[in-house]
């Protein structure tokens, strides 16, 4: 397990399978500023390849190079400084789409990078770049990214914003570029977090999101998604709304098969479920108090 913090840090944690006790194998200064993201990368490609992203303007991709008794060398391999703002989030793409990176930025723009010649994690290739939002004078801060975990149907993100709503964004078939299909609306706050769900033989997507307004929104895609071809770009209402939270709710993410959905916030963590046989029915199906824990 990877962990990050605003005192600049990043730690590497590893679980005695006999104990059941987690011990820090790994701790080092990743930032000049604080560390807001960590991810590790599919192990397809590593299983000791993370990155990370910070208030600094700077996303670094970190590689395991000695196991050392009690402490592990990780070493820096890339340095992405395209971005003159501050990040917010990155994401490893899926491992169909090859070893590629996407990162968040203050300045508005989602960046994709692709890695020329893996496993030689040093050389980068940033291959495209836009604007998460319609808005784009000023521009929308990007607060988060998700790719569509599936290989099927389409190359997929989800685009959140500080302005409150999120987007859909499709890459082209024949090129790299990437173009808006949906919007999808419901906030009345800055959206923080975003996730795509895997999606193991479902006839459509879900994509959740979580915002400074406490509300976390659940989305139908469907499998047929493309590029919107109108002036206006139509919007996606939500499928459901799930209540519970009493403040911002700063992170929700999928379990592997896309069948429940953690979230977190100050007041509590909470795991939901849907009820059998209706996708629009969730339910807290349990909750970790912070005063418990």
């Amino acid at each position: 397990m990877a962990t990050c913090s605003t005192d600049r840090t990043v730690k590497i944690w590893s679980s005695d399978a006999g104990t059941g006790k987690w011990r820090c194998t790994a701790h080092w200064q990743a930032h000049e500023s604080s560390v807001v993201r960590v991810r590790w990368a599919d192990p397809e490609y590593s299983p000791s390849l993370i990155a990370t992203c910070g208030f600094d303007c700077k996303a670094i991709l970190w590689e395991l190079k000695t196991q050392n008794g009690s402490r592990d060398e990780w070493q820096s391999t890339a340095v992405f400084l395209d971005s003159k703002s501050e990040l917010n989030d990155l994401a490893f793409g899926p491992p169909h789409l090859g070893l590629c990176l996407a990162t968040a930025s203050n300045d508005g723009l989602v960046r994709i990078y692709d890695s020329t010649d893996p496993p030689d994690y040093k050389v980068w290739t940033l291959k495209a770049q836009f604007f998460g939002a319609l808005i784009a004078n000023p521009p929308a801060r990007v607060t988060a990214v998700s790719w569509n975990p599936s290989p099927v149907d389409f190359a997929g993100m989800a685009v959140a914003t500080a302005a409150g709503s999120s987007y859909l964004w499709i890459q082209d078939r024949d090129r790299p570029s990437w173009r808006i299909s949906k919007i999808l609306a419901g906030h009345t706050g800055s959206v923080l977090s975003i996730a795509w769900a895997p999606n193991p033989g479902r006839g459509y997507h879900l994509v959740a999101s979580s915002g400074s307004d406490g509300q976390v929104i659940l989305y139908k895609v469907p499998t047929t998604l493309r590029p919107s071809q109108k002036t206006e770009v139509p919007v996606l209402e939500p499928l459901t709304v799930l209540e519970g939270h009493t403040g911002p709710v700063w992170r929700a993410e999928w379990n592997v098969s896309g069948t429940a959905l953690a979230t977190s916030g100050d007041d509590a963590t909470r795991l939901w479920q849907s009820r059998a046989h209706d996708s629009s029915q969730w339910h807290c199906v349990g909750t970790v108090d912070p005063v418990s824990m």
